[in-house]
């Protein structure tokens, strides 16, 4: 059976990582069959948010917009646990300071890796839980070619400038409302590609589909209550809740 090793190390670790600790691992190995690079995103925070697969930088995609996100890290820490009396390593993928305050951790693996992986992540969640943060694994049947190009879509928006005086309006009308579909904001003149700015930058929300077609509605950031869990944005509960994902 799988032993979880005393929190003492990583839980210090853990709270010190958005002060001046560096992250666990900080030079990136190159790889012909994986995606190696940085997301650049600085209206979200300064530093490049790194990555090690295709997989990882889509779940960034997803982060970005992710209402209840504030800052992101990648490889933020060691975790250390034992299995079968041997001392294991692992190093999570991503650790997301919230709003709040608290903190997540998300591993990102191929739904198809995931039994292989079971035990690992069982000692990783548990470590984490002893500490009160919650542990979640995205896989790629929630970070869907469809979903992850409407974030990528999103970013470039972002990344363009928008008419300032078109923005205010749309921030002011949807706050007015406190939500407004998309088709009656087209309607009134304001561009689509001002909505996709106003989304990217998370000035405000279309929810964790990242739908901007006439047919959705945008939310006010200040009055979001529908999407305001992690899970709904992650496509899973946090590990330890349903381990038999």
């Amino acid at each position: 059976m799988p032993v979880v090793k005393s929190l003492t190390p990583v839980g210090v670790d853990f709270f010190c990582l958005f002060g001046d600790m560096k992250p666990a691992r900080q030079v990136i190995t190159t790889s012909p069959h994986r995606s190696v690079g940085a997301v650049h995103a600085s209206w979200f925070q300064s530093d490049p948010i790194h990555h090690e697969s295709f997989l990882e930088k889509s779940c960034i995609e997803i982060l970005l917009l992710m209402p209840m996100a504030e800052q992101i890290r990648h490889q933020p820490m060691t975790l250390t646990y034992m299995v079968d009396d041997t001392e294991r390593r692992h190093i999570p993928d991503f650790q997301v300071r919230l709003r709040d305050g608290t903190h997540i951790v998300v591993e990102v693996k191929p739904e198809a890796l995931l039994d292989e992986h079971r035990r690992k992540f069982d000692c990783c969640s548990a470590q984490l839980t002893n500490a009160g943060i919650e542990y979640y694994v995205c896989t790629d049947a929630w970070l869907t070619d469809e979903r992850v190009g409407r974030a990528e879509c999103l970013r470039d928006q972002a990344r363009r400038s928008a008419p300032a005086d078109e923005l205010a309006g749309l921030l002011n009308l949807v706050r007015s409302r406190q939500d407004l579909l998309i088709a009656d904001a087209l309607a009134q003149g304001f561009s689509h590609h001002v909505i996709g700015h106003a989304v990217g930058r998370r000035l405000l929300t279309a929810g964790p589909q990242l739908d901007i077609s006439p047919s959705n509605r945008l939310t006010s950031m200040e009055h979001e209550d529908e999407h305001v869990r992690c899970s709904d944005w992650l496509g899973s509960p946090p590990w330890g809740q349903n381990v038999a994902i």
